[in-house]
């Protein structure tokens, strides 16, 4: 038992220092091997604050965007390079019809009855291809036939009047009952012990709901009604936590309290630690320790334990030597 303890303690010393220098998902890895053997509520505490501070992602449902290929540059064809050569042409012969005019140089008949047959095939040939290029150029529209309605003798129903008795309103006010503002007590997580149970199991339940580590010793002296409980200290990812520590106490304190069955009782709330001397001799000891007299266990507000500080109302609050720099 006191080896696994070690190895428990080892690897979580290991999975701490794996933390504080960034490498969250090797800790992790620790962690979930440790959870998978060990139901150890520190454990899922580290584990769920790793998912806070470092989530793991899943890339399996990602998609990405497929990446747009340019369209390739469009190539004129044979019919449009006919088309620039006869528009070319035609227009030449009328250039140059012009500068003959121009220059005062009549044409014989023969010259005129040459261009105009030039002029006459070119039109003829222009029309042509104008025909042609509509032919190829042309998109065709093809018609999906519909579907043919059916028409059906359908009657469409009347309008039936209906007649409803309303009823007026009237001149007499309405009164509406104010609203009456009670003190509802918020539930608590107390737990109710049975009647039958003896007080050491009663104590040892409530310890087990409420502080983290194992309980390690219960006293309880009905003589002088008190109780001491030992537990073990819990730890965060910094390590042994004063203040944490402290609000649990509080928790513990108010706990007990309300259970009903240590009224006017002096409480003793010790967390253990794990100590190792200079020859390698690991032993525990006291972390915190907090005793409370019945009349300050009274005085504590319950309704809000983690604003509690013990560390000022109780009777004595000491802390080890090794956490007082916390």
């Amino acid at each position: 038992m006191s080896e696994d303890k070690s190895k428990f303690r080892q690897l979580m010393q290991q999975a701490q220092q794996l933390i504080k220098s960034g490498k969250y998902d090797e800790a992790r890895s620790i962690l979930e091997r440790i959870d998978a053997v060990i139901d150890n509520p520190t454990v899922k505490k580290w584990l769920a604050k790793l998912d806070q501070i470092a989530p793991k992602y899943v890339f399996d449902d990602l998609e990405f965007p497929e990446v747009s290929k340019s369209k390739p540059q469009k190539r004129h064809g044979i019919a449009w390079w006919v088309a620039v050569l006869l528009f070319g042409s035609c227009g030449l012969i009328i250039v140059l019809a012009f500068i003959a005019q121009g220059l005062g140089i009549t044409p014989s008949p023969e010259e005129r009855n040459a261009t105009q047959t030039v002029a006459a095939s070119t039109q003829i040939a222009a029309q042509s291809f104008a025909t042609m290029t509509a032919t190829l150029f042309t998109p065709t529209m093809t018609i999906s036939p519909s579907a043919t309605p059916t028409i059906t003798d359908t009657v469409p129903p009347s309008a039936t009047a209906t007649i409803t008795n309303t009823v007026r309103p009237t001149d007499i006010p309405t009164i509406t009952p104010s609203p009456t503002i009670t003190n509802t007590a918020i539930p608590t997580n107390t737990l109710a012990p049975t009647a039958t149970a003896s007080l050491d199991q009663i104590v040892n339940e409530i310890t087990t709901h409420v502080v983290v580590g194992d309980v390690l010793d219960i006293t309880i002296s009905e003589f002088v009604p008190s109780l001491n409980i030992e537990y073990e200290m819990a730890e965060t990812f910094s390590g042994y936590d004063v203040d944490f520590t402290e609000h649990e106490m509080a928790r513990l304190t108010c706990a007990l309290r309300e259970s009903g069955r240590f009224d006017g009782w002096r409480y003793g709330l010790n967390a253990m630690i794990g100590l190792i001397d200079a020859f390698g001799n690991e032993s525990t000891g006291y972390g915190v320790s907090a005793f409370l007299l019945p009349e300050q266990v009274q005085a504590i507000n319950c309704a809000d334990p983690y604003v509690v500080r013990l560390s000022v109302i109780a009777e004595s609050w000491d802390v080890h030597r090794l956490l007082r720099n916390q």
